[in-house]
C-alpha cells in the first residue's frame, strides 16, 4: 500500500515537470502568423526601408511637397549611398521633371541641386561621369521647357556651372546652345541669358572658336530689335575683345559693333557702350584709335553735352579713361580740345541760368556730370599740369573745392593728395586745401585726412617755401590740422578719427620741436583722456609717443612721460587707466627697451595692485609681450619680478574665472621665450634716442637795436605801463611806487587809451602856465579846457583864473549829477599853502591810463574851449583822440620835468 502511494506520487510529480516544459516549449515558440501579419503592415515597412527605396518611392507615388524633399537632400544621399543615388535616385528626378514640366518649384529647386552637385569637386573626383550625366539632364531641361522662368533658372544654372565642365563638353554642347539662345526669335529673357553665357564662354574657350562662333553671334546681338539686349552686349564687349587678343579681329569683329550702338537711340545703351569702349581702347590699333575713335567719341561727348542726358555724366566719369588710353596717337589740336571740353562741361554744370531751366532729371545728371568731373581732375593735372595748372586748372580747383555739393568736394578731397603728389612745389594748393576743410561735412574731412600723412609734407614744404603766392605760414597750417580734428570728432566716426589720428604723426618731422609743444601735444593729451572709442585713445597715445621721440629736450619729455605714468596710470576712470597697458606693445616698439625699463615697467607693474580685476588681467595679458624683449642674464630680476607678480595674483585671486584666466597668461608667460643677447633692432633704437635727445641750448634771438633818437623824438614804449598813482607820497607808512626811478631831462612817453574825461586840481607849487589870450581862435580838442564845464567842476573856488570866471557865466546848472562823486573832497585849497601830505588819497589818480574798464560814460556832453587850457600850451605833440588801440604821447613840459604837485582823476570816457 505504501509502494502504490509512493508510485503514485511519483507519477504526479513526473507529470507536473512535464507540463512545466510543455508551458516553456511553448512560449519560446515563434508566433508564426504574427511576423507574417507583421510584415504585410506598411507603416513598419515604410520604417524598415532604405533611404533609396524611400526615395524611390517617394519619386514614384509621393507627393509635391515630399518628392521637393528628396530633390533637396539628394547631396545627402550621395554621400550615403552614392552608387545606388546615381542608378536610381537620378534617373527618377529627371523623369518627374519631364513629367511635370509646368512644376516651377520643381525646377528651381532641381536646377540649384544640380549646380551644387557639378560645383563641388568632390563628387567630380568620387564619381567619374555624373558631371556630364548631369549636364545632359540641364539641356534636356532646358529644351523641353517653355515657361520661360524655369527656362531662365536652367541657363542662369548652365552659365554658373561651365567653368566646371570639361572643355570638349563646352565647345560641343554649351556653345551651340549660346548660339541657338541668341536667335532674335527666342524669348527677351533667353536673349539677355544668351549675352551672359557669350561672355562666360569666352573666358573658356579658345581665341580661335571665339572669332569662329561667339565674335558673330555678338553682332547678332547687336542688331537685336530689343533694347535691353542691345545693353546687355553692350557691357560684354570688353570681354569678347579681351578673348580675342588680337588688334586686327578687334577692330575687324567688334570696332563696327561699337560703331553701331554709338549711334543708338537709347540713352541706356549709349550709356553703356561709352562706359565699354575706354576698356576697348588698348585692343585697337593706333590707326583705328586715331581716325576712327577719336572722332567717334568727340561726336558722342558733343551730342552728351547737347541733349545733357545720362550720357553726359557717362561722358564725364570716362574723359580721364579716354585721356589716358589715346594720348600716344592724340595731335595738339584733340588734346586741346579734350582740356576745352572738360573746362566747358564743368562750365555747363555751375552755370545756374542753365541748370535752373532744366527738369528734374537732367539737373540729376548735371550734378552727376559735376561730381564725375571732379573724380577726374587729377587725371588732368597729370596730362595738363605743366602747361595749363595756374591759368586753367587751378580756378577750376578752387570751384570745386568751394562746391554747395558735398559729394563733388569728397571726390576732390578723396584725389587729393594724388593732386599734390603731381603738383609738389604748387603753393597755390593750401588755398584749396583750407577751404575744403572749412566746409566741415564730415565725409568730406573723412576722406581728407585718410591721406593726411601724404598731403601734409608737401603742404608744409610749400608753406615754408612760398615767396610770391600769398603767404600761410606754418603756423595757420598747424590750426587747420587742428581743426581737423574737432570737425571729425564731432562726426561720430570713429574709424575717421583713429585714421586721423594716426595719420598727423607725420608732422613730428615737418614741425620744429617747440611748436609740436606746444601745438599739437595738448590736442594730443585731450584726446587720450576724452576720446570716446578705445582706438582713437589707442592711436592719439602712439601718436603722442612718437612725438615727444622727436623732442630733444629732457625736460618736454618727461611732461609727456609724467602724463602717463602719473596722470593715466592713476587716472579715477578704470578704462584710462588700462591705456596704459595697451600702448605698452607700441611703446616696446618705438622706443629701446632701457627707455622702457627706466620710465614705463615700474609704473606697468604698480598696476597690479588696482582695485579692478580687468586692469590686474590686462596686466597679465601684456606681460608676456614685455618678456619677449627681455634679454638675459641683465633682465634677470625684471623677469623674477613678473613671475612673483603673478604668482602674487593668483593666490590673491578668489573669483574661479580670473583665476583660469591668470592660469592661462601664466602660462603663455612660460613658453615666452626672451632674448640672450641684445638684438640689433634695440641697439638701432638706443643709437637714434641718443642722437635724437641730444639737448640743445634753445639760441635766443636778441631784438634789433633801434637808432638813438634825439631828445625831441619820442623813445620806446615799455611792454606795459606803469601802474598806480604818480604823486609820491612824502609822509605816512605808504612806501614809495616801486616804479618811479630818477627822472632825467628826456622827452616823457605815456599810453593814452580812447579819450576819457579828465579833471586836474593844481596843488604844486610850480604854477600853471599863464593864458595866452592871443591865441583865442585856436579851440583845444581836449576836455581840459578852461572853458569847458567839465574843467570848471574841478577847480577851487577861490582860484583867480579865468576858469573862474567861465565857471560864474556858466553858473552851477552845468555840472552832471553823475559825475557829483567824483568832486574833490577839498574845495578849499589854496595853492601856495596846502601842503602835500594833506592831499586826500581820494584825489589820486584812480586807475592806470591803459586800462579802460570801468569807466562810465558821461550822459552829458561837452564842447570845445573857446579858451584854450594852460595844459594846451605846454609842448606836447601828443594826439590822444584815437577811437581804438593805444598810442604814444611825448611831453617834455615843466610839469613833466618837476614832481607833479596835482590830482588827475578819470571821470568817464568819451
Amino acid at each position: 500500500m505504501t509502494e502504490e502511494v509512493m508510485a503514485s506520487s511519483h507519477a504526479d510529480a513526473e507529470l507536473a515537470v512535464d507540463d512545466e516544459e510543455e508551458a516553456i516549449r511553448k512560449s519560446n515558440a515563434i508566433d508564426w502568423n504574427s511576423l507574417f501579419a507583421t510584415v504585410e503592415d506598411p507603416e513598419l515597412a515604410e520604417i524598415m526601408r532604405s533611404a533609396i527605396d524611400s526615395a524611390v518611392s517617394i519619386l514614384t507615388t509621393g507627393k509635391e511637397v515630399q518628392k521637393l524633399s528628396v530633390i533637396r537632400t539628394l547631396t545627402e544621399l550621395l554621400d550615403t549611398d552614392g552608387e545606388d543615388c546615381i542608378e536610381k535616385v537620378i534617373p527618377l528626378i529627371q523623369n518627374v521633371l519631364k513629367e511635370e514640366a509646368t512644376n516651377l518649384d520643381l525646377h528651381c529647386e532641381a536646377a540649384v541641386v544640380f549646380k551644387s552637385i557639378i560645383t563641388d569637386k568632390r563628387y567630380d573626383e568620387k564619381f567619374p561621369g555624373l558631371n556630364e550625366k548631369l549636364l545632359n539632364y540641364i539641356l534636356l531641361n532646358l529644351e523641353n521647357q517653355k515657361e520661360y522662368i524655369s527656362a531662365a533658372a536652367w541657363l542662369e544654372t548652365l552659365v554658373e556651372i561651365a567653368d566646371h565642365i570639361p572643355l570638349q563638353a563646352v565647345t560641343d554642347l554649351i556653345v551651340p546652345l549660346a548660339v541657338n539662345q541668341a536667335d532674335p526669335g527666342k524669348r527677351v529673357q533667353r536673349r539677355v541669358i544668351a549675352t551672359k553665357l557669350v561672355e562666360k564662354l569666352c573666358t573658356i574657350i579658345s581665341p580661335q572658336d571665339v572669332r569662329k562662333e561667339l565674335a558673330p553671334c555678338a553682332q547678332m546681338l547687336c542688331q537685336d530689335p530689343n533694347p535691353t539686349v542691345r545693353t546687355s552686349i553692350a557691357q560684354r564687349l570688353s570681354v569678347i575683345a579681351q578673348s580675342l587678343n588680337s588688334s586686327t579681329d578687334c577692330v575687324s569683329l567688334l570696332l563696327p559693333c561699337l560703331i553701331e550702338l554709338c549711334k543708338d537711340d537709347d540713352a541706356g545703351v549709349r550709356e553703356a557702350i561709352l562706359n565699354t569702349i575706354a576698356i576697348c581702347l588698348p585692343y585697337f590699333t593706333k590707326e583705328s584709335r586715331r581716325t576712327v575713335v577719336v572722332p567717334l567719341l568727340r561726336k558722342c561727348t558733343e551730342q552728351a553735352i547737347f541733349l545733357k542726358d545720362e550720357s553726359l555724366g557717362v561722358v564725364s566719369r570716362q574723359l580721364g579713361p579716354w585721356l589716358d588710353s589715346l594720348q600716344d596717337v592724340l595731335s595738339d589740336q584733340e588734346r586741346k580740345w579734350f582740356l576745352d571740353t572738360y573746362c566747358r562741361i564743368i562750365g555747363l554744370t555751375m552755370n545756374q541760368s542753365i541748370t535752373e531751366s532744366l527738369t528734374e532729371s537732367r539737373n540729376s545728371s548735371v550734378l552727376i556730370s559735376r561730381r564725375m568731373c571732379a573724380y577726374n581732375f587729377p587725371c588732368f593735372v597729370k596730362m595738363y599740369g605743366d602747361v595749363h595748372f595756374t591759368e586753367r586748372l587751378l580756378p577750376l580747383l578752387e570751384k570745386l573745392a568751394s562746391d554747395s555739393d558735398d559729394e563733388v568736394r569728397s571726390a576732390i578731397a578723396a584725389g587729393f593728395h594724388e593732386i599734390v603728389a603731381l603738383r609738389p612745389d604748387e603753393p597755390t594748393l593750401i588755398p584749396p586745401f583750407i577751404e575744403l576743410i572749412r566746409g566741415g561735412a564730415s565725409e568730406v574731412v573723412d576722406r581728407i585726412t585718410g591721406s593726411l600723412h601724404k598731403i601734409l609734407p608737401t603742404l608744409y614744404k610749400c608753406a615754408n617755401s612760398q615767396t610770391s603766392a600769398p603767404k600761410i605760414n606754418r603756423s595757420q597750417l598747424d590750426r587747420i590740422v587742428i581743426g581737423c580734428n574737432r570737425l571729425i570728432r564731432g562726426t561720430g566716426s570713429w574709424r575717421s578719427h583713429e585714421s586721423y589720428l594716426n595719420n598727423i604723426s607725420c608732422i613730428r618731422h615737418l614741425v620744429p620741436p617747440c611748436d609740436l609743444y606746444i601745438s599739437f601735444l595738448p590736442m594730443l593729451k585731450q584726446e587720450v583722456l576724452t576720446a570716446r572709442a578705445l582706438p582713437c585713445r589707442i592711436a592719439a597715445a602712439n601718436t603722442l609717443f612718437l612725438m615727444m621721440r622727436e623732442h630733444p629736450m629732457k625736460k618736454s619729455r618727461q611732461t609727456v612721460i609724467d602724463f602717463f605714468c602719473h596722470t593715466i596710470a592713476k587716472h579715477e576712470s578704470c578704462q584710462r587707466r588700462r591705456l596704459l597697458l595697451d600702448v605698452v606693445p607700441k611703446i616696446l616698439e618705438i622706443f629701446s627697451l632701457e627707455f622702457f625699463k627706466t620710465h614705463i615697467l615700474e609704473h606697468v607693474l604698480r598696476l597690479a595692485n588696482d582695485k579692478i580685476s580687468n586692469i590686474r588681467l590686462q596686466l597679465c595679458r601684456t606681460l608676456p609681450k614685455i618678456k619677449g624683449y627681455l634679454v638675459l642674464p641683465d633682465d634677470e630680476n625684471t623677469l623674477l619680478e613678473m613671475e612673483k607678480l603673478v604668482r602674487q595674483l593668483l593666490a590673491a585671486e578668489e573669483n574661479p574665472n580670473s583665476r583660469q584666466l591668470i592660469q592661462i597668461y601664466a602660462c603663455e608667460l612660460s613658453r615666452t621665450e626672451t632674448i640672450h643677447r641684445a638684438s640689433p633692432a634695440n641697439k638701432a633704437k638706443l643709437e637714434e634716442e641718443k642722437r635724437l635727445w641730444t639737448e640743445l641750448e634753445p639760441v635766443m634771438i636778441e631784438p634789433p637795436k633801434k637808432e638813438e633818437m634825439s631828445k625831441k623824438e619820442h623813445t620806446t614804449v615799455p611792454s606795459k605801463p606803469p601802474t598806480g598813482s604818480r604823486i609820491p607820497e612824502s609822509t605816512g607808512n605808504k612806501p614809495p611806487s616801486m616804479w618811479r626811478t630818477s627822472r632825467t631831462q628826456k622827452p616823457k612817453t605815456a599810453v593814452v587809451r580812447p579819450q576819457p574825461q579828465i579833471v586836474v586840481t593844481q596843488r604844486a607849487p610850480s604854477p600853471m602856465p599863464k593864458t595866452n589870450n592871443s591865441i583865442d581862435d585856436r579851440k583845444s580838442r581836449l576836455p581840459l579846457a578852461t572853458n569847458s564845464p567839465l574843467s570848471a567842476r574841478y577847480k577851487p573856488q577861490n582860484s583867480a583864473t579865468t576858469t573862474m570866471s567861465c565857471i560864474a557865466s556858466k553858473g552851477s546848472s552845468s555840472i552832471d549829477p553823475s559825475l557829483s562823486k567824483y568832486r574833490p573832497q577839498n574845495n578849499g585849497i589854496n595853492g601856495t599853502s596846502t601842503q602835500r601830505s594833506s592831499i586826500p588819497a581820494s584825489t589820486g589818480l584812480r586807475r592806470s591810463a591803459t586800462t579802460t574798464t570801468g569807466f562810465e560814460r558821461s550822459n552829458g556832453s561837452y564842447s570845445s574851449a573857446s579858451k584854450p587850457s594852460p595844459l594846451s600850451m605846454s609842448r606836447s605833440s601828443s594826439s590822444i583822440r584815437r577811437p581804438y588801440s593805444l598810442m604814444k604821447v611825448q611831453s617834455s613840459s615843466a610839469i613833466e620835468r618837476k614832481p607833479p604837485q596835482m590830482s588827475i582823476r578819470i571821470t568817464s570816457m568819451t
